[in-house]
Order: structure tokens, then sequence, then C-alpha cells
């Protein structure tokens, strides 16, 4: 019994992980576009 719960904390903790990683990720990809941006409208000045 104890086993079966100490699981189920195992695979509550796996997914809110998960949910944590794909926050950071759109985040980065967010930043990544904006730096995109960023340089595109400085080389096009610069042009």
């Amino acid at each position: 019994m104890l086993a079966k719960n100490n699981w189920k904390i195992k695979a509550q903790g796996f997914r809110t992980n998960i949910e944590q990683n794909t926050i950071k990720e759109r985040l980065l990809l967010k930043l990544e576009i904006n730096i995109i941006n960023l340089i595109y409208k400085t080389t096009k000045l610069s042009i």
C-alpha cells in the first residue's frame, strides 16, 4: 500500500516537472523570437 502511494506521488511530481519544462520552453521561444525580430529590425535599418 505504501509503495503504491509513493508511486502516485512520483507520477504527480513527474507531471508537474513536465509542465514546468514546457513553460520554460515557451518563454525561451518567445525570447528567441524577440531577439530575431530585434536583429531583423536593426539590419533593416542599417541597409
